[in-house]
């Protein structure tokens, strides 16, 4: 059985946003300007590696006057996963930080309803930013991406390079790490791959200098992954071990309770 190690740095909570409907509101017709595919540092991306975590950016300006309630809806492409199967709402925001309308997304639509931000304001535009995940099943070559504006009809492409990681070679541990969005940068550690007997198990690491590390985020999971590193999603099974000792920027993680034999 192969095994991962995962500790977090970052508790990322899903916000429903409800906005109620108004009388008045319609559907606006919209021009989608652009749409490219990001990392998660939102810099342009012309490849993506299977079950990575990348950005849709779609950047629109609506065709007229617009209202409080007024919404449009893009549909999305069915070919990457979404952070969430039930609906999931967030804030995009205008320059001055004010929030300029609220963002639902539903399998295969993402549904923007306006503020009273927008009252009395001509040439009203914004950009989205959509998380989206790549299949682990996804096929190797381009992948051609499109949003399709269901109001005009209007259907605009981007594209990028699907890439099949390398087949992981006796792997005993691995490392990585992402900034989000939050101020911090989530790690992650792979243990045991190569299904070793490990006994004795203590895990230590230092946070670079001016960083300092969450007490209380740090998960230990067991999973089956395949020699490309893909997870079953339905075996995921935490594992109850006593929390770290951390000092400052370091810490020391006991694991000798755990069963590593492969």
């Amino acid at each position: 059985m192969k095994k991962i190690l995962q500790w977090l740095a970052v508790c990322v909570f899903a916000v429903l946003v409800f906005v109620p409907a108004l009388a008045q509101a319609q559907t606006v017709p919209t021009t989608i300007t652009s749409f490219r595919v990001t990392d998660k540092n939102k810099q342009d991306l012309t490849s993506a590696f299977t079950n990575q975590d990348i950005y849709l950016t779609a950047s629109w300006n609506a065709q007229g006057e617009v209202h409080e309630g007024d919404t449009f809806s893009l549909g999305i492409p069915d070919i990457l996963d979404f952070p969430a199967t039930n609906a999931a709402s967030f804030n995009i925001y205008a320059p001055d930080g004010e929030v300029m309308a609220t963002a639902q997304v539903t399998p295969g639509r993402v549904t923007i309803t306006y503020t009273a931000w927008v009252e009395g304001k001509d040439h009203v535009q914004g950009t989205l930013w959509l998380a989206a995940h790549v299949k682990a099943d996804a096929a190797a070559g381009t992948t051609t991406l499109r949003l399709i504006d269901e109001a005009t009809g209007q259907v605009v492409e981007t594209s990028f390079e699907t890439k099949h990681y390398g087949i992981i070679q006796h792997e005993v541990i691995a490392k990585w790490g992402v900034k989000t969005d939050h101020g911090t940068v989530e790690w992650s550690v792979r243990l045991n791959h190569a299904a070793d007997n490990l006994t004795t198990v203590v895990l230590e690491d230092t946070a670079q200098e001016g960083t300092r590390i969450i007490p209380g985020s740090f998960r230990l999971y067991r999973v089956h992954m395949d020699a490309y590193s893909n997870i079953d999603p339905a075996s995921w099974v935490r594992v109850s071990v006593p929390e770290p000792t951390i000092s400052g920027s370091s810490f020391t993680w006991d694991l000798s309770s755990v069963d590593f034999q492969g």
